[in-house]
């Protein structure tokens, strides 16, 4: 059969509002939108304010994407401002790495707020205000596991469950996420370094971008990006294609001898 014909990536000057927005990936993701699709962009965090200056085109207001009325009142501003909201993209996430039998309760549950709860948040939100697209950035670890990080595996999990299922109109796609390099939550070199050596390599912001493009043009529900070497792929049960053939506890094995 005929690839299906690529859809609209965005409307005209389309309202964009990125949340987990604060770090280096959520600018360079408000850039490429402003730059690539000409839209007015507003990036949220959970901090007050953020150092340096934002990208023409791109403002910033302080919103916990786990407090459902913050989230509501975020929308809401952004409505005020800019008339209208296109799409959201959900960036917000917590790490709190650690062996289970040492990780608090609070700490367990760090990771499940912004990835579950504030997922939830931001959904229906964007769907009051009449958004027609949102995306989420989830991780891939949720495909296999990781070792030390049963927590945000959990959330990762339940992000993508709460996505899948999300009933009405609004176009919901997730894309889960391998190791993006230079920006990002585990941009720093050890980590980086630490999966190189077991094939698994970063994300360049640039190709990841690409990436974006793709699903915003595609009708696709839910992606897997990874960039590593065919015997990672392997190791993790999948092909270079994309075809998943192994089982689920494979998968968990695998990662975790990758990851260790």
């Amino acid at each position: 059969p005929e690839a299906a014909p690529p859809l609209p990536a965005l409307p005209a000057g389309a309202v964009c509002l990125v949340t987990g927005g604060a770090g280096g990936l959520g600018r360079a993701l408000a850039g490429h939108l402003v730059a690539r699709h000409g839209a007015r962009v507003v990036l949220s965090g959970r901090r007050a304010s953020v150092q340096g200056r934002l990208p023409d085109g791109v403002t910033y207001l302080s919103a916990d994407v786990a407090d459902a009325a913050a989230v509501a009142a975020a929308v809401t501003r952004v409505v005020a401002t800019h008339g209208r909201l296109d799409a959201v993209f959900h960036l917000a996430l917590v790490l709190r790495d650690g062996r289970l039998t040492g990780t608090s309760a609070a700490d367990f549950a760090a990771p499940l707020a912004p990835k579950a709860v504030g997922t939830a948040n931001v959904l229906a939100a964007a769907a009051r205000a009449g958004a027609g697209r949102a995306v989420m950035f989830s991780s891939a670890n949720a495909f296999a596991g990781v070792d030390g990080q049963a927590n945000y595996v959990a959330g990762s999990c339940l992000q993508d469950a709460i996505a899948g299922a999300w009933p009405g109109p609004m176009r919901v796609q997730t894309i889960d996420w391998g190791l993006w390099g230079e920006v990002g939550a585990v941009a720093d070199p050890a980590t980086q370094a630490r999966l190189r050596r077991a094939g698994i390599h970063p994300i360049l912001p640039a190709d990841g971008l690409r990436i974006v493009d793709l699903v915003l043009g595609r009708d696709i529900s839910r992606l897997a990006a990874v960039a590593a070497e065919p015997h990672a792929l392997a190791g993790l049960g999948w092909s270079e294609d994309g075809d998943d053939t192994g089982d689920l506890a494979g998968h968990v094995a695998a990662f975790r001898a990758l990851e260790c």
